[in-house]
């Protein structure tokens, strides 16, 4: 078929006209746009790395726009938790116990290749079972906007509670 047939040239008016604003709505509320919350258990992360590697050459998990829950096996009492992240970010860590958010602290990272980090752990947050890292993102995807934000790339390589 020619690229502008009549058929082609048909379907493009009706989109332009807003025949399929709710096809096109849809496909923006579906998972690429807005990623559910990542949840996995801190175990995954329990291996040192080594400073410098980076993210594909790990078990490593990239933070999407829906964040990353590390859940913990046991409570963790611990004065600081060590985050080993590859890339760069700002956002929101909080601290969560039996499902409620007990803290929040803004964090910020920046590296190319894994670099940990050490994190103080609020009194409040002491005993907490599980972490959400959440980054900030520019732009805007709530519904009925179908703008797409420039996401900062950031991964997860290890957690150990110091």
């Amino acid at each position: 078929n020619p690229v502008f047939d009549s058929e082609r040239l048909s379907v493009l008016q009706r989109y332009l006209l807003g025949e399929y604003a709710d096809l096109l709505q849809q496909y923006v509320q579906e998972e690429y746009y807005a990623p559910p919350l990542i949840r996995v258990k801190a175990g995954r992360f329990a291996k040192p790395v080594a400073p410098g590697t980076f993210w594909c050459d790990t078990d490593s998990v990239v933070v999407r726009e829906g964040g990353l829950r590390v859940g913990f096996d046991t409570p963790v009492q611990a004065p600081s938790i060590a985050l080993t992240t590859d890339g760069t970010g700002r956002g929101t860590l909080q601290f969560y116990r039996a499902d409620t958010e007990v803290a929040s602290i803004p964090i910020a990272m920046s590296s190319f290749g894994a670099r940990e980090q050490l994190i103080s752990i609020p009194e409040a947050a002491q005993g907490f079972d599980a972490l959400e890292l959440h980054l900030d993102t520019p732009g805007s995807n709530q519904a009925g906007s179908p703008a797409l934000a420039a996401l900062d790339i950031l991964a997860l390589l290890a957690v150990r509670p110091q």
